[in-house]
């Protein structure tokens, strides 16, 4: 009899309406299929996995890090697996993937009982293959010549590399269009996700306050969740010997990707300057261009730790004034107060008073700072509430030549096809100069004439997005305002 591992309902789980919409799709479809999950470390993509195909049969097979790529040692892990699903105990001395699918196949074969669905599920596929293609260029035949035909199976896989992953479908490699395959990239919660699995008695300002920091991981998430408030979290976590978030950076790098040295030496980079053109990477790192860089940029772009942007008018376009921007919130906030002060952590200066850590001023202009880019992360939940997400529009930041010097850069922009255009002023905090704020404002609209070029027939608009109610006064300077408790109100 097969036996699948075991799974405990998880009663919090949360969000992925449309992850889950599509793989009921999937299972009663009645044929094999290929599931491909990719996504950042600690997103969740186990989990969805997992609960889905919950009342399934799941044969998991986890690859497992190691100091040095070692195809044997993965092979024989897998195998010994087998023997947890199976009554028939053997001793197998296999040393090809091929060996280990034809073992495999000798059990999922026959359909079970009861209308259950077989699940081949590989964890941390980029550890079990050792970032090489042969697992995957021995499962071909085997899903061509037999997988393909058993209406009851499926083949889940599933890891922390998505530029590894998604390589896999390429023209030159050996799942390229094999069918029926599906692709699930995973992203972080977003607001509403967020503010589900943190449940109702988390503060709308915690929830905001927790995206702004660390972003939507679930697993940073959950790490938080159960304090009297978020910051106090935060600090537990980030500040004590061996906390969560200070060992958590090293993870990211083993489990996402490969050893290059260049990924943290760009990550570090970005994370101290607001962006930076490819030019400017290049020269700042002394990497010379080529070997390997655009590979390394598209796996951090992949990975959603950082992003290239380009500017709202040139969308679609090639361009030079493309720039990169560290994307990650908890990276962000690693190497803003975690890694400055890292060595006091490890010798327990804060442990017993981890929030002494965090400096008030700086942490404010770190909290207005990433909720710049929060918001313009989350462009498409203004236009919703904004009430033109059904009319076509382009948003963005917008700047014309110079580079990270150059201050001139608007962050958030929309462009609607009826000809209004909204300069978005983004503020965190109870207190700014409304003054002051009206006139950068103005400043920001002459400076969008003079880039978009538009005709006399565009008309602008000042959007004012606060994370705190604002006096009349700014009512009577904005077209729009949206404060975070609007943000809640679908």
């Amino acid at each position: 009899m097969l036996r699948g591992i075991k799974i405990v309902k998880n009663s919090n789980f949360v969000g992925r309406i449309e992850e889950i919409k599509q793989l009921h799709k999937i299972r009663s479809a009645n044929e094999a299929s290929i599931i491909l999950v990719m996504g950042r470390r600690r997103v969740g993509k186990t989990e969805l996995v997992e609960q889905f195909f919950i009342n399934d049969i799941v044969l998991k097979f986890e690859g497992i890090q190691t100091k040095t790529p070692d195809k044997k040692y993965q092979i024989h892990q897998s195998l010994q697996r087998i023997n947890t699903f199976t009554k028939i105990i053997k001793n197998h001395d296999k040393n090809s993937w091929t060996d280990f699918f034809y073992l495999l196949d000798d059990l999922i074969k026959t359909p079970p009982k009861n209308k259950k669905k077989i699940v081949l599920f590989f964890e941390e596929v980029q550890w079990l293959t050792s970032y090489q293609d042969d697992f995957f260029s021995e499962l071909k035949p085997l899903w061509d010549d037999r997988f393909r035909h058993y209406k009851h199976l499926h083949i889940v896989i599933c890891g922390s590399s998505p530029s590894f992953i998604a390589g896999q479908l390429l023209s030159d490699k050996p799942l390229y269009m094999r069918s029926p395959q599906y692709l699930f990239h995973l992203k972080p919660f977003d607001l509403y996700e967020t503010k589900l699995f943190m449940g109702k008695k988390t503060s709308n300002y915690d929830i905001i306050f927790a995206q702004v920091c660390i972003g939507g991981i679930v697993e940073y998430l959950k790490k938080l969740k159960t304090y009297p408030s978020v910051l106090i979290g935060l600090a537990e976590n980030s500040f004590k010997k061996n906390c969560f978030f200070l060992e958590e950076f090293e993870r990211i790098f083993v489990s996402s990707m490969s050893t290059n040295r260049n990924y943290k030496k760009i990550i570090e980079y970005l994370a101290n300057v607001k962006y930076a053109s490819r030019e400017s990477i290049l020269k700042r790192l002394k990497i010379k261009s080529g070997g390997g860089i655009t590979e390394v940029l598209n796996d951090l772009e992949s990975c959603l730790f950082i992003e290239k942007y380009i500017p709202i008018h040139l969308k679609l376009k090639e361009t030079t004034l493309s720039r990169y921007r560290l994307k990650d919130e908890y990276l962000h906030f690693y190497y803003r107060f975690i890694a400055p002060i890292r060595d006091d952590i490890e010798k327990g200066k804060y442990h017993t008073e981890p929030l002494l850590a965090i400096k008030k001023q700086q942490f404010n202009i770190f909290l207005g700072f990433n909720f710049e880019r929060w918001c313009r992360s989350n462009s498409s939940l203004f236009a919703k509430h904004l009430g033109f997400d059904r009319i076509g529009y382009n948003d963005g930041p917008l700047y014309g030549k110079g580079d990270e010097g150059d201050n001139q850069q608007i962050d958030l922009v929309f462009i609607r096809e009826d000809r209004h255009v909204l300069i978005c002023e983004i503020k965190w905090g109870d207190s700014f100069d409304l003054r002051k704020t009206s006139k950068d404002c103005d400043q920001k609209i002459e400076y969008a004439k003079k880039i978009l070029k538009l005709s006399s027939k565009y008309i602008f608009e000042k959007v004012l997005i606060s994370s705190e109610p604002v006096d009349i006064g700014a009512h009577t300077y904005f077209d729009h305002i949206i404060t975070l408790d609007n943000l809640f109100k679908k």
